[in-house]
């Protein structure tokens, strides 16, 4: 095919194409540029938004931190309190200590202890022994020991635990004289 026109339409109708492809062009990359701004308004606003809430929650952390200090300090006060007043309770050995003390002093050796309780919780303190005593006479003198202690009153074994001769079981109970 041959082109028949003249040189000066032929160069403006060029010109023209190359203008309207330019703009074209220049159109569509506007728009993609746009486009691209629009979609990347929302990721903005939420990363900016994030950022809020992280410094938001950066702030409640330090704060929550700060107030469990105020808590660690006050629980170590609470701790120390409490350890003073068991130390003004039991400025003197517990009564337990005391009375165990006193047993285990009385106690001879062919003389086992199974069983110590002690009720502290009336007026009168008791104390109840239970054990093994290889003879009678073993535990004649357990008790004899225990009654020769000021601490203990209103000991006596009874007479049911001095009826056999060896490998006796015992059981009584007796009370502690106030200090």
């Amino acid at each position: 095919m041959v082109n028949i026109l003249p040189k000066e339409v032929r160069d403006s109708l060029k010109a023209r194409y190359y203008r309207g492809l330019f703009s074209t062009f220049f159109i569509l990359a506007t728009l993609i540029v746009l486009a691209g701004g629009a979609l990347l308004a929302p990721s903005y606003l939420l990363s900016r938004d994030e950022a809020a809430g992280a410094s938001r929650f950066t702030a409640a952390l330090l704060e929550t931190l700060s107030l469990r200090g105020d808590v660690g300090a006050s629980r170590d006060l609470a701790l120390l309190a409490a350890e003073a007043n068991i130390l003004g309770t039991y400025a003197e050995a517990p009564l337990s200590a005391r009375t165990l003390e006193g047993v285990l002093q009385a106690l001879p050796r062919n003389v086992v202890l199974s069983k110590i309780g002690i009720d502290a919780t009336g007026e009168t303190k008791m104390i109840s022994l239970s054990g093994m005593a290889q003879n009678r006479a073993a535990l004649i003198d357990f008790v004899n020991a225990l009654r020769d202690n000021t601490a203990f009153a209103g000991v006596s074994v009874p007479i049911a635990n001095l009826a056999q001769e060896n490998d006796i079981v015992f059981s009584f109970s007796f009370s502690l004289q106030q200090p």
